[in-house]
């Protein structure tokens, strides 16, 4: 008897078949489960940070760049406030935290350190 000649066509479609059959069993791994989970889990998350991004960017547009009191003709910011009344406590050797009061009619923000307060803890808005 004689035996028969495989074509290239026929071994290259045994080849492909088998590849097929690796390639089922391969799939349903343990290993390539949790491969799709741990995409899947990315995946989500990507979402949810394009979602927060999205989010920052449309309220990136309503910040408050300062606070301007105008008050008795004078135009002051609060970050100045802030600025003088810092030096003037480290200048009287304060340390602590600092609350400010702002009075229009004195024309002056008052500071208490810590809770603590005197009649000298204040700049003049005009000293500012």
């Amino acid at each position: 008897m004689r035996k028969k000649r495989q074509t290239a066509s026929s071994i290259a479609k045994a080849a492909v078949q088998e590849v097929k059959d690796s390639a089922k069993d391969i799939l349903n791994t343990p290993i390539v489960e949790k491969a799709k989970e741990t995409v899947k889990d990315a995946a989500e998350k990507a979402e949810d940070t394009v979602k927060t991004v999205t989010k920052a960017a449309k309220d990136a547009g309503n910040r408050v760049s300062s606070v301007i009191l105008e008050v008795s003709g004078l135009d002051i910011s609060l970050e100045d406030i802030k600025k003088a009344v810092k030096k003037d406590a480290a200048e009287k050797g304060l340390n602590g935290t600092i609350r400010i009061y702002l009075n229009v009619a004195q024309m002056a923000a008052y500071y208490t350190v810590d809770e603590k307060g005197s009649d000298e803890y204040k700049v003049d808005f005009v000293r500012i």
